[in-house]
C-alpha cells in the first residue's frame, strides 16, 4: 500500500498507526474504540452507532492530515546540506490545506470514551446535583450545630479521644512487631540465595498481599465476631492491616538499599542473621522511624472509623449523635478529632524532618 493509502483503511481507530509502525499507539486506540463501543452501548444504545462513525471520521480525517503533511516532506527536492527542507510558504500550504477544519482533529476518541465513563460511573453511583440541594436543609442544621457546640460533652469526648490514640498506639506498635521479620521476608534482594528462602518470599508476599487488600473496616468487623465489641477488636484489625502496610513499605526499602554493605559481608562468609543485623538495619533505621510515623497517622484515622462498627474510640459517640441529630454534641467530638488528627499530622511531619 502507498504512502496515500486509503482514508477507508483507517476508518477504525488505530488501525492507521498500525500500518505507518506505530503498533503500541494503534492497540490502545483499538481497546480505547472498544471500550468506547461497549460504554457507549449500555448509555446510549442504537445513539452509540453515531457516535462510533463521529469517532471513526474524525479518526481518519487525521490520518489523512498525517499524510498531507508527510507526503511532501518526504518527496521535496529542495535540499541544504543534503537535508530536504521545505519552502516557508510550503510549509504553510501543507500544515493548513483548504479543506482544513480545526476541530475534527482533536482526539474524539479520547473525549467520548472519558466523558461516557463518567456518565457511567455518575449512574452507577447515582449521583445527584437534586439531592444536594434537598439536603441544603440538613446540611444548614448541621453548621448551626458546629457553631453552637455543646462544650458539656468536652471532658467525654477527651477520653474517647485518648482511648482512640492509645488504640492507634498499641495497634501500631502490633504492627511494627509483625512488620520487622515478615518484611525481611518479602525482601527480594535478601531471600534469593536458595530454593527455601525464595519460596518463604513468594508465601510471604502472596500472604501480606491478601491482607492489604481486606480494608480495616472489614477487619474490624471480623475481630468484632470474634472477640466482641470493645476496643480490643480495634486494636487487633489496626495491627494486622498496619503490619501487612508497613511489611510493603519496608521490604520495598531493603531492596533499594546500597548492595555494597550486604555484598561485603556476604564475602567474609557472614550468616544472613549478620548480614541483616550490621548490613540491613543501620541503612534502616530513619526510613524505620519515618514509616512507623506515616502508619501511625493513617491509623489514628481508622480508629476513630472504627468506632462505627463497635470497636468504641471516638467514633461511636459521632456517630451516636449525629444519628440522633444532636449536632451541637457531634461538633463537639468532630472538633478534638481535627485537633488530634492535625497535631498528629505536624508531630509525624517535625519528627520526620528532624531524622532526615
Amino acid at each position: 500500500m502507498s504512502s496515500n493509502f486509503s482514508v477507508a483503511f483507517n476508518l477504525l481507530p488505530g488501525m492507521g498507526y498500525i500500518h505507518r509502525g506505530q503498533y503500541m499507539r494503534g492497540v490502545i486506540d483499538l481497546i480505547c474504540f472498544v471500550a468506547l463501543l461497549f460504554t457507549g452501548w449500555a448509555l446510549l444504545s442504537t445513539g452509540n452507532i453515531i457516535l462510533a462513525l463521529l469517532v471513526m471520521a474524525s479518526s481518519a480525517y487525521r490520518m489523512a492530515y498525517m499524510v498531507r503533511v508527510s507526503v511532501p516532506l518526504v518527496q521535496q527536492p529542495s535540499r541544504i546540506d543534503d537535508h530536504k527542507i521545505l519552502e516557508p510558504q510550503s510549509m504553510i500550504a501543507v500544515l493548513k490545506p483548504r479543506w482544513w477544519i480545526g476541530v475534527l482533529n482533536w482526539p474524539w476518541l479520547y473525549i467520548a470514551l472519558v466523558t461516557l465513563v463518567v456518565v457511567y460511573l455518575s449512574r452507577v453511583t447515582e449521583m445527584s446535583w437534586m439531592q444536594i440541594l434537598k439536603g441544603a436543609s440538613g446540611a444548614l442544621d448541621l453548621a448551626k450545630g458546629f457553631l453552637a457546640p455543646d462544650w458539656t460533652q468536652l471532658p467525654d469526648a477527651l477520653k474517647y479521644a485518648a482511648q482512640t490514640i492509645a488504640i492507634a498506639i498499641l495497634g501500631t506498635l502490633g504492627g511494627i512487631l509483625i512488620a520487622v521479620p515478615v518484611s525481611l521476608l518479602c525482601a527480594k534482594n535478601l531471600m534469593q540465595a536458595t530454593l527455601l528462602t525464595g519460596s518463604l518470599y513468594y508465601v510471604a508476599r502472596w500472604v501480606m498481599a491478601v491482607v492489604r487488600a481486606t480494608p480495616t473496616f472489614l477487619l474490624g468487623l471480623i475481630f468484632v465476631a470474634w472477640v466482641g465489641l470493645g476496643p480490643f477488636p480495634g486494636v487487633l484489625a489496626i495491627t494486622v492491616f498496619s503490619g501487612a502496610l508497613m511489611t510493603k513499605l519496608l521490604s520495598e526499602s531493603i531492596e533499594s538499599i546500597n548492595p555494597g554493605p550486604v555484598e561485603a559481608a556476604t564475602a567474609t562468609g557472614a550468616n544472613l542473621f549478620h548480614v541483616i543485623l550490621f548490613s540491613v538495619f543501620p541503612q534502616m533505621s530513619t526510613v524505620f522511624i519515618a514509616i512507623s510515623l506515616y502508619c501511625l497517622e493513617i491509623n489514628i484515622h481508622s480508629a476513630t472509623v472504627l468506632g462505627l462498627i463497635g470497636a468504641q474510640g471516638i467514633g461511636m459517640p459521632i456517630y451516636e449523635y449525629l444519628s440522633s441529630l444532636a449536632y451541637g454534641s457531634a461538633a463537639v467530638y468532630i472538633l478534638v478529632v481535627i485537633v488530634i488528627t492535625v497535631g498528629a499530622d505536624y508531630a509525624s511531619g517535625f519528627v520526620r524532618s528532624r531524622i532526615k
